[in-house]
């Protein structure tokens, strides 16, 4: 820019000395087709001045629509782009081990994806618990399963022992009846008694076994149920150190994580590896921050807003986001990629600065807005009355007093018209227009300051523009 700035003063110049343009187009090469194009553009009236395609290309002039605003009830603030406080994710080492890292800076990673490997003596640990708890599980289990088999033969015991005092009590009634008619043997009628209440004894042990045997199956149940409640903790703590998920049932089947010998350590969501803090191989303590994962999306818009506005804004209030520069020129970001919104006021203000915290969550994204980007909040605080017509501040030119503007011609649009500009109110970035333009007009937004050093600041001077620039008055 200040290259071409220098190019054109020197032209300016050398008007004075020069009749005509012969000379000076002789240091600048062999003409060209646009060249020629630029030199045919005749005489133009009053302030008008010749932009070609090829001239607009060299000093870089850019064009911006006249918009209805409500300038006069728009507040504006600046700040910057940040990260939500749920954006980031830390992800910390939950045993102390040895890390192996499966991924590098900046790679983008899927939720669920496998991000680092931790070796840990304390792992094997708990899966060796784990592996007690279940043998002995499996042990009440196989105590369990029997018992039914126990208690049917107990019960076909005790069915026996029955049957046999049935019989004994039935030869004892025929023995004494043999007596009492005196016949029989007293030795038989003693044996058989005797055989009796030894069947007795037999079924009241017998019947003492059963209840043993009951409260043995209900102890082992209350044992086997504490062992469950017992394997669901530790495998609870084991998800929790994997990051798995759990249910809290051991009944179902055994994933696949409960036998590896590393914990795998997946991305929680996904997004994009911001920092990595440790080496691949290096050991980790217990709790030690590992790397962090970011979501670039996940981002809002930040600024300080004066505690004065404080009447004019509140939450829900619709609100844009607009880039810090007000151009279109090259590889910037053009002033119309803005972004839209709904604002949200900080809980907080600070009583030294006299601000307040305001945020944007932007409904869209542009490319540029990122953490740490710059821009400026733009927040219409009423609805009341008329839009007003407005052009950017950035395409208002100042000619010593006069402020000036380049409309460009709806009808040629390769010219440029030099208005006297009639301004009103500005909100520091667009400002009102009185007169001089209407819905749908274009103004010259870059490159207008070095149409207007073309003019010499003289309203009635015209011209046109070569191609390489220089500029050439249409008084000679």
């Amino acid at each position: 820019m200040r290259n071409l700035f220098s190019t054109t003063v020197a032209v300016l110049g050398l008007f004075a000395w020069l009749s005509g343009c012969g000379p000076a187009e002789s240091n600048a090469g062999p003409a060209t087709e646009g060249d020629k194009a630029a030199d045919d553009e005749p005489a133009l009236p009053g302030g008008r001045i010749a932009i070609p395609s090829s001239v607009r290309a060299n000093l870089g002039i850019t064009f911006a629509k006249v918009e209805r605003r409500r300038v006069e009830s728009t507040v504006r603030i600046p700040g910057r782009f940040e990260y939500r406080p749920s954006a980031r994710q830390r992800l910390h080492s939950m045993l102390p081990g040895r890390v192996s890292l499966e991924v590098q800076q900046f790679e983008e990673v899927e939720k669920g994806d496998v991000i680092a490997r931790l070796e840990a003596p304390r792992w094997n640990e708990m899966r060796r618990a784990l592996a007690d708890l279940d043998a002995e599980a499996a042990r009440l289990m196989a105590t369990l399963e029997a018992f039914d088999a126990r208690r049917a033969a107990h019960e076909e015991h005790e069915t026996k022992l029955r049957a046999s005092l049935d019989v004994l009590q039935e030869r004892i009634d025929q023995l004494e009846s043999l007596g009492n008619a005196g016949g029989g043997r007293m030795t038989e009628r003693i044996q058989a008694r005797t055989a009796l209440a030894a069947a007795r004894a037999e079924l009241a042990q017998n019947i003492e076994r059963g209840v043993e045997l009951a409260a043995t199956k209900t102890v082992t149940e209350v044992d086997l149920e504490s062992l469950a409640r017992k394997q669901a903790l530790l495998v609870q703590s084991m998800a929790a150190i994997a990051g798995e998920s759990f249910d809290g049932s051991t009944s179902t089947e055994r994933p696949a994580w409960l036998d590896a010998t590393s914990v795998a350590m997946r991305a929680a969501k996904g997004g994009v590896i911001e920092t990595v803090l440790l080496a691949s191989g290096s050991w980790a303590e217990e709790g030690e921050e590992l790397l962090s994962i970011v979501q670039p999306s996940a981002i809002r818009f930040r600024g300080r807003a004066l505690q004065s506005d404080l009447g004019a804004l509140a939450d829900g209030q619709p609100a844009r986001v607009v880039p810090m520069s007000s151009t279109k020129l090259g590889a910037s970001i053009p002033m119309d990629d803005v972004m839209t919104g709904t604002l949200a006021l900080g809980l907080s203000a600070s009583p030294t600065s006299r601000t307040v915290d305001v945020y944007v969550h932007v409904e869209e994204l542009s490319q540029w807005a990122r953490d740490g980007a710059a821009g400026e909040m733009e927040v219409v605080t009423s609805d009341a009355g008329p839009e007003e017509l407005a052009i950017p501040q950035a395409a208002v030119q100042q000619d010593g007093l006069q402020a000036l503007i380049f409309r460009r011609d709806p009808k040629k649009k390769n010219e440029a018209i030099r208005l006297d500009a009639d301004l009103g109110k500005t909100d520091g970035r667009w400002v009102e227009v009185l007169s001089g333009l209407r819905d749908g007009d274009e103004v010259v937004l870059d490159g207008g300051f070095q149409l207007m050093l073309s003019l010499g600041g003289q309203t009635q001077k015209g011209g046109h523009f070569h191609a390489d620039g220089t500029f050439h008055e249409d008084d000679h």
